[in-house]
């Protein structure tokens, strides 16, 4: 005799294999012959929406406004200009943050930057909350801001980035974690 959990294994398995040799051969139309369900592909927009959207909210904040800044590029308005800080600008408060969010038109290196805002940032703001996360970022801004005016940089994105990543990489120092090309290195050695 067939135990019971088994037996719906196998009934699973079947269902399973069965919808996988209806979508080989006629796909959904076979499918709602048969009276079998489909899965639904979502489209491209709904699924980048969804991970979008379970961003944690302080970093799909930021995330929103490094979008914004890229965006405004791409469409041929100055960038560089109206989102950099020098001392000329100064009295306009919104440089501060646009400074530390404009990372130039999209490219590799701008989407390896947003790869690792959303995968450390959101692991920060797990760690210590919302509003320690957001209070990080604006003392982040602050000390980039003055550093930048001071130094005679315009933009301070990458730094901020590299900010989060270095805080994040030492909540937890010896975490073993994989990195590129399937390396295997300890949380510390990352910023590096």
């Amino acid at each position: 005799m067939v135990p019971a959990l088994s037996r719906e294994r196998i009934k699973t398995q079947s269902v399973n294999l069965a919808e996988k040799v209806l979508e080989l051969r006629g796909g959904a139309k076979a499918a709602k012959v048969h009276g079998l369900k489909t899965k639904k592909k979502k489209s491209p927009l709904k699924a980048a929406k969804e991970t979008f959207n379970g961003v944690r909210p302080v970093t799909r904040m930021y995330l929103s406004l490094i979008l914004f800044t890229t965006v405004v590029h791409c469409i041929g308005l100055p960038a560089p200009e109206l989102f950099s800080l020098n001392m000329a600008s100064i009295m306009q408060v919104w440089r501060f943050f646009t400074s530390v969010a404009y990372l130039g038109g999209p490219s590799m290196s701008m989407a390896n930057n947003a790869y690792f805002l959303v995968r450390y940032g959101q692991e920060l703001e797990n760690t210590s909350g919302p509003g320690a996360h957001a209070w990080f970022l604006l003392v982040q801004t602050t000390i980039i801001g003055v550093l930048s005016l001071l130094l005679g940089f315009p933009f301070g994105a990458q730094a901020m980035i590299a900010a989060i990543i270095y805080v994040s990489s030492h909540q937890n120092p010896m975490e073993r974690m994989p990195f590129q090309f399937g390396f295997m290195i300890t949380s510390w050695q990352l910023p590096y």
